[in-house]
């Protein structure tokens, strides 16, 4: 028997098939069994994520206290950080957790790490080779990487390679100058520890 179709009377054991009480009580909540049953599957929201609507995306971020995630960001990107929020929860402030974030924004990202490249100690940098529609994901990239890298690591460059139309590429090669630490109110980094006052 499936909960959608369930009949409590067929359920009761034999001495109580005959009993008013226990027959009324089934009465009454086989249809409120049946109902639950019907909503029960609106409650499974990571299963739909591709059926939900934005303004539930976007409430979904925030009770998974997703800080990277941009409300701004087209529908699929929204989607995609949130399938990866567990799993750059679980690797926050490693080069996982940035290469898990530069892929949910662009399918095809990766992160260097210094001696990859050659760079100074505690430095990395990203590479991403991305579509033109993509291309509007790019401003909230820096803050994103912020967000999810440790706190004592420095992003060098981002070096993206847009693809145009009729198979034409544009690199571009975002050098940060001079970078600080983003804190906000509320999040802490990995690596970071909050201090309790207490008076």
């Amino acid at each position: 028997m499936r909960l959608e179709d369930v009949d409590l009377r067929r359920l009761l054991p034999q001495f109580m098939r005959d009993d008013p009480t226990s027959i009324a009580l089934c009465e009454a909540l086989t249809p409120l069994l049946r109902d639950l049953a019907a909503k029960a599957p609106r409650a499974l929201l990571l299963p739909r994520l591709d059926e939900l609507p934005e303004d539930i995306l976007d409430i979904l971020a925030a009770e998974l206290l997703i800080y990277w995630y941009t409300p701004d960001a087209p529908a699929e990107v929204k989607r995609a950080l949130i399938r990866t929020a567990y799993d750059v929860h679980a690797h926050m402030g490693t080069p996982h957790a940035v290469e898990s974030v530069l892929r949910s924004i662009f399918t095809n990202g990766k992160v260097e790490e210094w001696w990859q490249y050659g760079g100074e100690p505690y430095h990395f940098r990203t590479t991403a080779i991305i579509q033109a529609e993509e291309a509007q994901s790019l401003p909230a990239l820096r803050p994103t990487i912020e967000t999810v890298k440790n706190a004592r690591s420095w992003l060098d460059t981002l070096d993206v390679l847009v693809l145009l139309a009729g198979g034409v590429k544009l690199y571009a090669e975002l050098r940060a100058a001079v970078m600080r630490p983003i804190y906000r109110c509320g999040v802490h980094f990995c690596g970071t520890v909050p201090e309790r006052i207490s008076l």
